[in-house]
């Protein structure tokens, strides 16, 4: 099977060595005259709205057999 990204000879260089000194011509988009929308809801509003569905969320069954699942058993100290 022929790999063109691994080469075997020594003077040809690694992949990642000819991928790291070729340059791409990528084009982004000019967002230099962007604005920005403001909110459309203050953050203690959204605050709120959010408490509010916490009672629906914790509702549905198995709610904290899954939240305990997902946790992490290590605690980092720093």
């Amino acid at each position: 099977m022929n790999n063109s990204c691994v080469s075997s000879s020594p003077e040809s260089g690694s992949w990642h060595e000819k991928s790291a000194t070729t340059a791409l011509a990528l084009e982004f988009p000019d967002w230099s005259g962007h604005r920005s929308a403001p909110p459309a809801v203050s953050a203690e509003e959204m605050q709120r709205y959010n408490e509010s569905l916490l009672p629906f969320a914790t509702a549905v069954p198995g709610f904290d057999e899954r939240r305990l699942a997902a946790k992490v058993g290590v605690e980092f100290v720093l």
